[in-house]
């Protein structure tokens, strides 16, 4: 559900061309990308830092994830510091057996922990890109983003104080139960296929950029 842009009395409006909802790895690689091609962004995360930092995610990432990072300058350390994981083992009636599936395919995963993964994106876009991060963000609303002029709306954790974000595209990032899905107009959500061997976290940067047309 959508709503249109609110006419605040106070002088807390911004411009910028896009907003990103989610500091996840996705928006926050979004973010870096964009960052990298001197488009102005603003990412809105709902919990701290620290928070997200630490939090207890899955950590098991697909090889064309981590090239597709690679590639943007964004998986310095994870390939550093993963282990690279290239067999299962599978156990049946006391019996182990072996299936070592980069021999087979060619291909292997990583083995990085989500917290560690979204350190170093969080590091990449503020700290070193010097991207606009806000933290603690609440009761977020979007505004019109199947018209020509969207806007993002939300509550500073800290001041308490009502923004809105002018902007020309709206990037959800924020998962299948965020406040971006459930603004999308009917019929425009789609669900890709995905096979057991797809699904799960690993990973992220499959980035998803909605235009608010």
């Amino acid at each position: 559900m959508t709503t249109p842009t609110p006419s605040p009395v106070s002088p807390a409006v911004e411009r910028t061309a896009v907003v990103i909802v989610g500091a996840g790895p996705a928006g926050l690689t979004v973010g870096s990308v964009l960052r990298a091609a001197d488009v102005d962004c603003v990412v809105l995360e709902a919990e701290s830092r620290e928070f997200i930092e630490r939090r207890p995610r899955a950590g098991f990432l697909e090889e064309w994830a981590v090239r597709a990072l690679e590639r943007r300058g964004l998986a310095d350390r994870l390939v550093e510091r993963a282990p690279v994981h290239t067999e299962f083992e599978f156990r049946f009636d006391g019996e182990r057996r072996r299936f070592p599936y980069t021999e087979i395919t060619g291909h292997h995963h990583y083995v990085y922990p989500q917290p560690l993964l979204v350190t170093d994106l969080v590091r990449e876009y503020a700290d070193v890109r010097g991207g606009d991060i806000r933290f603690g963000v609440r009761e977020v609303e979007l505004h019109d983003i199947d018209g020509e002029r969207p806007s993002v709306s939300y509550t500073d954790g800290a001041t308490g104080e009502r923004r809105l974000v002018r902007c020309d595209f709206v990037a959800g990032c924020d998962g299948a139960r965020g406040v971006t899905r459930t603004a999308l107009p009917a019929g425009r959500a789609t669900v890709p296929a995905m096979t057991t061997a797809s699904a799960g976290w690993r990973c992220s940067p499959r980035l998803r950029r909605r235009r608010t047309v």
